[in-house]
This record gives C-alpha cells, sequence and structure tokens, in this order.
C-alpha cells in the first residue's frame, strides 16, 4: 500500500492502476489519484468499479470520495454519496463525518457542514472546514469542548 500511495504522491499513475490490478485492496487508488490532485479521476474509477459490481464502499472509501467530491466541487456526486453513506452500516463513522463536514463547507453549504458536524459523537471534532469556507466566526458552546457543538459568533 505504501508502494501505491508513492506512486500515486509522485504521479505515476500509470504504475498506480498496474499495481492496484494486483492488489487485494482496492481502495488506495482511489487515495492516490487524490494525492494526486485528480479528484475527477478519483470519482472517474469509482463510478467504475461500482458499476461493475467490483467494489461495495468501506468507511475507507467513503472518506475518500468525499475528499474527491470537495476537491472537484462535485456537489451532486457527493450528496448522492452521502445519502448511501446513511444507509450503509457505516453512518456512525466520525472519520467519515469529518469528510463530509470538509465536503459541504467547501462546497458553500455551512449550514449542512454544521449538521453533519453536531451529529458527530467524537471529541476530536475541529470547526477548521468553517473557516475555509469563509464561516470562521464560530465559538464553541457547551462545557464539554468541542463536543457542545458549534454555533455562530455574531
Amino acid at each position: 500500500m505504501t508502494l501505491l500511495y508513492m506512486y500515486g504522491k509522485c504521479g505515476f499513475l500509470k504504475d498506480a492502476l498496474q499495481l492496484f490490478d494486483e492488489m487485494s485492496h482496492r481502495a488506495s487508488i482511489f487515495t492516490s489519484h487524490n494525492h494526486a490532485n485528480l479528484p475527477q479521476k478519483t470519482l472517474f474509477l469509482y463510478s467504475a468499479a461500482a458499476s461493475r459490481g467490483n467494489l461495495q464502499p468501506d468507511d475507507f472509501i467513503y472518506a475518500t470520495l468525499f475528499n474527491a467530491c470537495a476537491g472537484y466541487n462535485a456537489l451532486k456526486v457527493g450528496e448522492q454519496l452521502h445519502a448511501q453513506f446513511i444507509a450503509s452500516s457505516f453512518a456512525d463513522n466520525d472519520v467519515v463525518k469529518s469528510s463530509l463536514v470538509d465536503f459541504y463547507a467547501k462546497c458553500g453549504l455551512p449550514d449542512r457542514a454544521r449538521s453533519v458536524f453536531n451529529s458527530s459523537r467524537s471529541y476530536l471534532r475541529t470547526p477548521a472546514s468553517f473557516e475555509e469556507c469563509g464561516h470562521g466566526r464560530v465559538k464553541i458552546r457547551g462545557a464539554g469542548g468541542l463536543a457542545g457543538g458549534l454555533e455562530e459568533a455574531w
């Protein structure tokens, strides 16, 4: 998997695809394309694999796909994936929810980002994505730190 990551990071995507074909854990190819700043290719590869029935998304794949949607500003695709994620067995995964927060924030939808953020159970939540989309005036409420949620500081 480290070799696949290295190929993707260095832009050797042909080599990464060849290695991918020989791997049992194929989800890494999506991350490689994201690291090579090719989110559109990430989404294309996933779509092709999913349409052939070769790949069922897991938490790692969902997080990677939401990152690709954020990088490509693919709102409709991300919303469709979000609906699939909610119906999946991974719906409570806070790592994926963190990617969803980032996705919605980068697509300029801070209310949706906040909704996903507030549904997270993790104590490691961060309001950084709100700052990225220009909604950085956020304050932490509650005695539980970030676990208390977010509200606008206007």
